[in-house]
């Protein structure tokens, strides 16, 4: 008995060296071949997918036209006019939108007619710009300098009513206290004299008040005459005749003239 205790541990290491033996020629045809790594092999390439790049203006997009759609604008066939311009300056209706656009045409500040077609863009610096159909041609303007002007009326009655018949140096200067009393506060309006100041045997000047606060009625567009004083007491002064008042409209006007 103690004679095959000791021979178990010798014969057991002795198979398992044959086992390992056999599994390890290269010579057995159940054996895989090796695998050999050369260091000189061409490494792995990839192909990237071509890039393609669009040319033009940098913050331009498909359309070739900077900005986005705009989220309001008028609708085509929608007629608009140059407001809050000065009467010594023009607006200018652009290539593209933005003042970086060419010049397609100059308007005056009283221009009229002009017809939307319908497209509005939005730029990344804030402002908004529609295409119209302009004398001279077609183009973008900056929604700032146009609007829909809506109903005329003479409003001399109830501007006296407020302020009294005001008198001043110049028709200017009483045009100016007829349109501070239009303006707003909160938000502080815009005044733009737009037409010349005239005189003769009547005075005459035009002025645009812009932001009244209301997202209907943009502002007014007043034409104010004066007449000189006159009689043994004169000042010498222009005195306030009349008072025409013109509705500018921010999204539409009726086809009675009234603010949508």
């Amino acid at each position: 008995m103690m004679l095959r205790r000791a021979a178990l541990p010798v014969l057991l290491p002795a198979s398992l060296m044959l086992l390992v033996a056999c599994t390890d020629d290269p010579a057995d045809p159940g054996a895989p071949a090796p695998t050999t790594t050369s260091a000189s092999a061409e490494p792995a390439t990839t192909t990237a997918a071509p890039t393609t790049t669009t040319s033009g203006e940098p913050g331009t997009t498909s359309t070739g036209l900077p900005g986005e759609p705009a989220m309001f604008g008028p609708a085509s066939g929608d007629e608009l006019a140059v407001i809050g311009v000065a009467h010594d300056e023009t607006t200018a209706v652009r290539a593209v939108p933005g003042e970086d656009g060419s010049t397609v045409t100059a308007l005056a500040p009283d221009a009229m007619g002009l017809l939307a077609t319908g497209e509005a863009r939005s730029l990344d610096d804030g402002t908004t710009w529609f295409e119209v159909d302009a004398p001279g041609g077609t183009g973008w303007i900056s929604a700032r300098d146009v609007a829909y002007l809506g109903v005329t009326d003479d409003t001399t009655a109830a501007v006296i009513g407020r302020i009294g018949r005001v008198s001043g140096s110049s028709v200017t200067e009483v045009g100016e206290a007829v349109a501070d009393d239009l303006a707003s506060d909160e938000p502080p309006s815009r005044i733009v004299q737009s037409g010349p100041a005239t005189s003769g045997d009547l005075h005459e000047v035009q002025l645009d008040v812009i932001g009244l606060g209301d997202d209907s009625v943009l502002g007014y567009r007043i034409r104010v005459f004066g007449m000189d004083d006159e009689g043994p007491d004169a000042s010498g002064e222009v005195v306030l005749r009349t008072v025409e008042q013109t509705t500018i409209c921010a999204r539409g006007v009726t086809s009675d003239g009234l603010c949508v």
